[in-house]
């Protein structure tokens, strides 16, 4: 993991949530990470994304998200709910 990255693991050790303060492409989605603050996501006990701002226009199940949503998703994946945020200036994704 790329330094200046804050997380949270729960007692069994498992990843819950992670700070990203650089994009990254995780799991396949690009996420949005917004430089000095932070922006959280969360993952479900599984490792499967929980909550997400994408860094960039992403598809999930034929749907077209545009930069900036916030996604609340299923532990299989599914778009629970999706609201707009204003994110800052586009990232540079890191993989």
């Amino acid at each position: 993991m790329a330094a200046g990255h804050g997380l949270q693991l729960d007692r069994d050790g498992a990843l819950r949530e992670l700070v990203l303060y650089r994009s990254q492409l995780l799991l396949g989605v690009p996420c949005y990470g917004s430089g000095l603050v932070g922006t959280e996501l969360r993952f479900h006990r599984g490792g499967s994304l929980a909550r997400v701002v994408l860094a960039e226009a992403h598809a999930i199940d034929g749907v077209l998200y545009p930069r900036g949503t916030r996604l609340h998703l299923s532990p299989e994946g599914k778009v629970i709910r999706s609201r707009a945020v204003k994110p800052g200036p586009k990232p540079k994704l890191r993989s």
